[in-house]
């Protein structure tokens, strides 16, 4: 049939079924209603201006928007207000995305507090102000009364809020600064149950949170920051899903891109 076209999103071997990386994120994004991922060795994905019409084409340029690789078009974009610059960066090879301070993205990715996964392959250099570093982050009902969603690095170590107010309720392994890393965090309200890891090990975990949910969607997701602050460092990958899912497939291809060995 003239003009029939199918988009296929991933790597797909001589079967025609997706593999490696491009089937671990499909299954980690399978069935959800909020998800993102984001993989900053893939410059098809990168943007120079946050309208995602100027593509980045080399090292060094400017990001400021990066693409939704879930299939759900929720994108990344530079805050309006940001005044620092993320580019892209490469080792040759590693590529990551260089976030300084005061450059915070935003994701049309509202969500009530309930399940969630999340895995990231990064690097924290510095904070903007105290000792918390934000890694993700979303306001709930008030800004910095209800966290709809808040993991960060707090006293040295990785940091779960699994309430919905303000603090941590899950503190996990040693998370180092100027270092990279892969972070994951696991919130299963029915069975009450959450997780935290870093590089794949020194898993903590909480069975005594509150399960409540908001009533309402509320503000955008952010990464690298939370209201009050901006975190600066490099981001390899992300990816989150308003579900429970497994964590291991999807950690190893974070690992890969950020050059880390999992526990």
């Amino acid at each position: 049939m003239a003009g029939l076209g199918i988009i296929v999103p991933g790597d797909f071997g001589n079967t025609g079924w997706a593999t490696g990386a491009a089937k671990a994120r499909q299954d980690f994004v399978s069935g959800a209603d909020r998800a993102f991922v984001f993989d900053a060795r893939v410059a098809a994905s990168l943007f120079q201006d946050r309208d995602g019409e100027v593509p980045v084409t080399d090292v060094g340029q400017p990001v400021r928007r990066i693409k939704d690789r879930s299939g759900q078009g929720r994108d990344a974009v530079l805050g309006v207000a940001a005044t620092g610059i993320p580019t892209w960066q490469s080792d040759g090879d590693r590529y990551w995305i260089d976030i300084p301070l005061d450059a915070r993205f935003e994701i049309a990715n509202p969500i009530r507090h309930n399940d969630f996964t999340f895995i990231a392959g990064l690097r924290l250099t510095g904070v903007s102000g105290g000792s918390t570093y934000g890694i993700v982050s979303q306001d709930g009902i008030s800004s910095n009364s209800f966290l709809a969603l808040q993991i960060s690095r707090v006293d040295g170590n990785l940091a779960v809020n699994l309430d919905i107010s303000t603090g941590y309720e899950l503190t996990g392994a040693p998370l180092a600064l100027n270092a990279d890393v892969v972070v994951s965090a696991r919130r299963d309200v029915a069975n009450v149950a959450a997780r935290c890891r870093v590089n794949g090990g020194g898993q903590a975990e909480n069975t005594s949170f509150t399960g409540v949910n908001f009533a309402d969607d509320q503000t955008p997701t952010r990464l690298f920051g939370t209201a009050a602050q901006s975190t600066s460092g490099r981001l390899y990958y992300a990816a989150y899903v308003r579900g429970v899912r497994d964590e291991d497939a999807l950690e190893a291809v974070a690992a890969q891109r950020a050059g880390v060995a999992l526990v």
